[in-house]
């Protein structure tokens, strides 16, 4: 039962306290009672990814005789008084004496504690394994179990979680142990029958114990096992009744994409008790993915029978929101927050609903009244600085998002950048992004994305391309920078370098859709290498169909090769999935040279009247009509000072004067991230 200690170990020990046994004792109690109630102090343990500690389990118990917070003698007394007092344990079996247990214990403790340190965790466990029999204590036993789950000991994983289940019976975290260590080991049928049992000792078909719940499916859906979960089901059909299995099963069946059992499971549990939430709530969410209108009646026929469901209720609004069903969305969040005053979620989408209706007084209200009950909620201050910036209140804005830090500090810092460009211009935004401390490279090419943004922004391309170079010297194989190196080489005419950087990309990312798309495009519009580019374009379309940029580059290389009625077809689709001017200008180009001017003029005025002037709309225009100009000038010469009219609608690559351009999706001032293609 006792594993024999390390002898180095012991003499390390021994060597250290026996000269002044009687103090180094009591000074060694005092550090080592911080290490038995923490994992992460003195002790540098923490239990594995898939063990759960008893101490967090999903609903923890008060185990008020463990808090040691007596000074050095008593540490030993409260461990010794705890097996007295917790009735676990007959009086033979209790510990025989004070000073044994504090000789021994203590020894215990140390070893473990060195043995730690030294990253020696086998040999930690075993002495953790002996005091937690020594101590009955369960802050020891827990850490005994992380060890023991941190050096792959899943037997050892389970003795002690037994021993924690007699000192803590009612604490789920103790099963839930044990069934993951036997899933570790292979015993299949005994980390089921652990499940089982710890369903059996939960409430049924109470929200109280939703948390024991999601974690038992979490546990399973771990597993990644086909087979353990049919097992698991197959234990649910024998319980068809059992309300709480159901609701593991559906939430099982939803994150192992088996869409078609998850609302049989569901129905069930809320045949078990029509009003639980939490099934309600899964039932909602599913509904909400497959038939919108169907989740929102659902919510509010369960709302009405169960009117204290604010986390439906919650969700609810949000849809409605979504909707920009505004007014609705408003009395939903109203009805919570007279029930919860200070429920953050409610307040901060009430705030994002007067942002949509532009009641920005009462939106920074909102926020404001969050940070006074949450005050580290960056959101809300990031949302005041965006409110701030649209009242022109620049310093305002910069002072909330000084205050952003955590997760989100760095993109409070780019906001912070763009209101200094309103300020104070471009060159500051730039130095103060080139001044801050990164912590990360991902957060270094946040920012070095960011002044790329800036500079294409500003049309400052020379500029724009000094410092592409730099950034590349530092991230040479970073895909955000060599894809927009890529099409600022385009847009600049150096198309060895275009060609160069999109090739390198697609050598790093070999499904990237957009840099296939960018490269033909290309070649499609500067160069004679049409089949080349057809290919090109057309493997981005097997990748990403249905894409309107894609298509517009599939019907201008089309155009290109002279086939109108392809490129008609596919720039007519891609205009109807977005109205982007860009795909206005090659439409009603096609259009024009096909003879349809009267409705390609009438696509470029509706692409005009969208928004502000589009320079690749407006040179196509312009260079068209002075091209429709020239030839009524050239009718009236001499027939044989006429120009042939197979060049008025020439291929624009064969057009010196022509300014180069891409469509949107190549241009635009954030280029879509390739990293994630």
């Amino acid at each position: 039962m006792h594993p024999k200690k390390d002898p180095e170990l012991v003499h390390s020990i021994e060597s250290k306290c026996r000269p002044v046994f009687s103090i180094g004792l009591a000074l060694c109690v005092i550090g080592l009672s911080a290490c038995s109630t923490s994992n992460t102090a003195g002790m540098a343990v923490s239990g594995s990814e898939t063990t759960v500690s008893a101490n967090q389990s999903p609903n923890p118990t008060t185990d008020n005789q463990n808090e040691n917070t007596s000074t050095q003698a008593p540490l030993v007394e409260s461990l010794s008084a705890e097996s007295s007092q917790d009735g676990s344990l007959p009086k033979t079996q209790r510990v025989q004496s004070n000073s044994q247990l504090s000789k021994g214990l203590l020894e215990d403790l140390l070893i473990a504690n060195i043995a730690s340190r030294r990253g020696q965790y086998k040999e930690a466990s075993d002495a953790l394994l002996s005091a937690s029999y020594l101590s009955r204590n369960s802050k020891i036993i827990t850490d005994g179990i992380s060890l023991a789950s941190i050096s792959g000991n899943y037997a050892r994983v389970i003795e002690l979680s037994n021993l924690l289940k007699e000192i803590a019976p009612e604490n789920p975290g103790v099963l839930l142990n044990i069934a993951n260590a036997h899933f570790k080991l292979g015993n299949n049928d005994n980390a089921l029958s652990a499940l089982l049992e710890l369903v059996e000792t939960t409430s049924p078909n109470h929200d109280n114990d939703s948390s024991t719940l999601i974690s038992i499916a979490r546990l399973l859906v771990q597993q990644e096992s086909t087979t353990i979960i049919q097992l698991f089901f197959q234990q649910v059909e024998q319980n068809r009744n059992n309300g709480n299995l159901n609701l593991i099963a559906a939430m099982v069946a939803s994150n192992t994409d088996q869409m078609g059992a998850v609302m049989r499971f569901i129905d069930r549990s809320l045949e078990s008790n029509s009003g639980w939430e939490q099934a309600a709530f899964i039932k909602f969410n599913r509904l909400l993915a497959i038939d919108p209108k169907a989740a929102e009646l659902f919510a509010r026929n369960f709302l009405k029978t169960t009117p204290s469901a604010n986390q439906i209720r919650l969700v609810l609004a949000r849809q409605l929101l979504h909707e920009q069903q505004l007014d609705q969305a408003e009395e939903e969040l109203q009805l919570i927050l007279k029930e919860e005053p200070e429920s953050s979620e409610a307040l901060f989408t009430s705030g994002l609903i007067y942002i949509q209706m532009n009641s920005l007084d009462k939106a920074k209200s909102t926020f404001q009244a969050i940070l006074k009950i949450f005050p580290q909620h960056n959101q809300s201050k990031l949302y005041l600085a965006e409110i701030a910036n649209r009242q022109k209140n620049y310093q305002e804005a910069i002072v909330y998002l000084q205050q952003v830090d955590g997760q989100q500090y760095i993109d409070a810092q780019i906001s912070l950048a763009r209101v200094l460009i309103k300020l104070k211009g471009v060159n500051a935004a730039i130095d103060y992004l080139q001044k801050l401390g990164a912590r990360s490279d991902d957060d270094k090419i946040k920012l070095l994305l960011e002044q790329d943004s800036i500079l294409r922004a500003e049309k400052l391309f020379d500029r724009l391309k000094r410092f592409l170079d730099d950034s590349l010297k530092q991230f040479p194989d970073q895909p955000d920078l060599l894809y927009n190196r890529g099409l600022l080489a385009a847009q600049m005419n150096l198309l060895e370098l275009h060609e160069r950087d999109l090739k390198r990309l697609l050598g790093l990312q070999p499904d990237n859709a957009h840099a296939y798309n960018a490269l033909g495009y290309t070649l499609a519009d500067k160069t004679d290498r049409l089949e080349e580019a057809m290919t090109l374009i057309t493997r981005a379309n097997e990748l990403l169909p249905d894409n309107p940029f894609i298509l517009d580059s599939l019907g201008w290389a089309y155009f290109r090769k002279g086939d109108n009625d392809a490129a008609i077809k596919y720039l007519r689709q891609a205009l109807s999935m977005r109205q982007d001017p860009e795909i206005a200008a090659h439409l009603g180009e096609v259009l024009w040279v096909t003879g349809s001017r009267e409705e390609a003029t009438q696509l470029w005025m509706e692409a005009q009247s969208e928004g502000d002037e589009n320079p690749v709309l407006q040179e196509t225009i312009d260079r068209l009509l002075n091209e429709q100009q020239s030839l009524f000038f050239h009718l009236s010469l001499p027939l044989h000072s006429q120009i042939s009219p197979m060049f008025i609608h020439a291929p624009r690559h064969l057009a010196v004067a022509i300014p180069f351009h891409l469509p949107t999706v190549h241009v635009t001032s954030r280029p879509e991230s390739t990293s994630n293609t």
